[in-house]
């Protein structure tokens, strides 16, 4: 970034404490330190982050990094600061770099300080501009008032009393338990034998979780959690043992990162037509079970694919996903970020009326992960 650039950016934009630095005196806008962290530039073409060692108090800096969404919280040059000053720090980049949703469905960011030490957010940011401990990039049509209200959802641990447990979809959203979308015999739900967080066992996740998949006559379990361990980190129920025994069980660890950010790679699409080809295999009897540690990220997007390639729509499919936020385990995804993990893998557009089944088959068939057949034997054998 040359020095013009960055004399018109601050004059622009920022005041240094009432000072002007040596090679902008010249300059007559006077400026103001914004507390978000960024700025956008260029009728929103642009972000330019700006880190200012005064009014977050740091001393001694050598380097200023920013992480976050948009390069999956680690520290690399293409995202250090450059020096401007006067303790400031910038770095402009393109919009569409920056813009990748984390879990509150915008791009989450923090400044790591000599590449060790992570910034929290300033306390003068205004609400609906941080997540959970995270600074947010938003452009202008971000709705503020929403993402004040989704962080209380993020923010909240349910008890076993803000349930009524004689209702079966009480039961069922305690346990994240349902039906995906677009499948009458595929289900979906937070883990059957292990724990995620430790006030899990007050609700009781893993007792209605194992109530309903004896009720729905469970016969196949796909864990993107990996294979069970031993008690007293597991707890298998006889009926999941049972499923286990009988090898009607699969077994693979796809990452949190790998679900969303790298949607599009061979190693993701090899994972989804391994759990394909396990459901389509006949020596594996249907109702199945997805789950993951919470049944919310991977199940979530895995699930959503499988639906999608049986015929749900967009917005079945959405729905489906975000009734994990009434779960109540301080956890929060907006639909953005499964939308940018389809959009990422199609490189297209998801809108309301778009024919995911269609989309879909063509990507993996196109690719050569799946053939049209084992597609229809997907849709046959899990549907009435």
């Amino acid at each position: 970034m040359g020095k013009t650039l960055i004399s018109l950016l601050l004059a622009t934009l920022l005041v240094v404490h009432g000072k002007k630095p040596a090679w902008g005196r010249n300059l007559s806008v006077k400026r103001t330190t914004s507390p978000l962290g960024y700025q956008i530039l260029d009728g929103g073409a642009k972000v330019v982050f700006i880190f200012d060692e005064n009014i977050h108090h740091q001393a001694a800096v050598t380097s200023v990094h920013v992480v976050g969404t948009f390069n999956q919280w680690t520290v690399a040059p293409d995202w250090q600061l450059s020096p401007a000053g006067q303790g400031l720090w910038v770095l402009a980049v393109p919009t569409a770099k920056a813009a990748i949703p984390g879990n509150s469905g915008y791009a989450e960011f923090k400044f790591i300080v000599n590449e060790t030490d992570a910034v929290s957010p300033l306390p003068t940011v205004p609400p609906g501009y941080t997540f959970k401990g995270n600074n947010l990039l938003l452009l202008p049509d971000a709705d503020r008032d929403q993402i004040i209200a989704n962080e209380k959802t993020a923010t909240t641990i349910k008890k076993r009393a803000d349930f009524d447990l004689t209702r079966e979809e009480d039961r069922k959203t305690i346990a994240n338990f349902r039906l995906v979308p677009g499948t009458d015999k595929l289900f979906r739900s937070y883990h059957p034998a292990q724990e995620a967080k430790a006030y899990d066992a007050t609700v009781g996740r893993l007792a209605y979780v194992n109530q309903l998949i004896a009720a729905h006559g469970i016969r196949s379990i796909i864990s993107l959690s990996g294979a069970y361990g031993d008690p007293p980190t597991y707890m298998i129920s006889k009926d999941v043992q049972a499923i286990i025994d009988a090898g009607h069980f699969f077994a693979l660890t796809p990452s949190y990162e790998s679900v969303y950010y790298q949607s599009d790679t061979a190693a993701f699409a090899n994972q989804l037509k391994n759990i394909i080809e396990f459901i389509i295999d006949p020596a594996h009897p249907a109702p199945f079970l997805v789950h993951c540690r919470i049944g919310t990220d991977r199940t979530g997007v895995v699930s959503a694919i499988i639906a999608g390639l049986c015929q749900a729509s967009w917005e079945s499919i959405g729905l489906d996903y975000q009734k994990s936020n009434a779960v109540g385990m301080e956890e929060y995804r907006d639909l953005r970020l499964l939308q940018y993990a389809f959009e990422n893998m199609l490189k297209r557009r998801i809108e309301p009326h778009t024919d995911l089944k269609s989309v879909l088959s063509m990507y993996f068939i196109n690719n050569g992960y799946l053939t049209p057949l084992q597609i229809g034997l997907l849709n046959r054998k899990l549907k009435n």
